[in-house]
C-alpha cells in the first residue's frame, strides 16, 4: 500500500493536475488510516474533476472523514 502511495505522489509530482492521481492517493491514504490526508487528495480530486462521474461517491468518503 505505501508503494501505491508513492507512486502515486510520483504522478502528481510529475502532473500536478493529474486529477486521477488524486483520488487514486486518497483512496490509499483512507485505506491506511490516513484521515486527513485523504480529505485533503479527494478535495483536490474534486476541484480538478468538479463533474466526476464518481464524485457522488468521493462526497461520500469527505463526509465520512469530516
Amino acid at each position: 500500500m505505501q508503494l501505491a502511495e508513492q507512486a502515486y505522489r510520483q504522478a502528481i509530482a510529475l502532473d500536478p493536475q493529474l486529477a486521477e492521481a488524486y483520488k487514486g492517493l486518497g483512496l490509499v491514504q483512507y485505506r491506511l488510516g490516513k484521515k486527513a490526508e485523504a480529505r485533503t487528495a479527494f478535495e483536490h480530486y474534486l476541484q480538478l474533476q468538479p463533474q466526476a462521474k464518481d464524485r457522488d461517491q468521493i462526497k461520500e468518503y469527505l463526509v465520512e472523514l469530516s
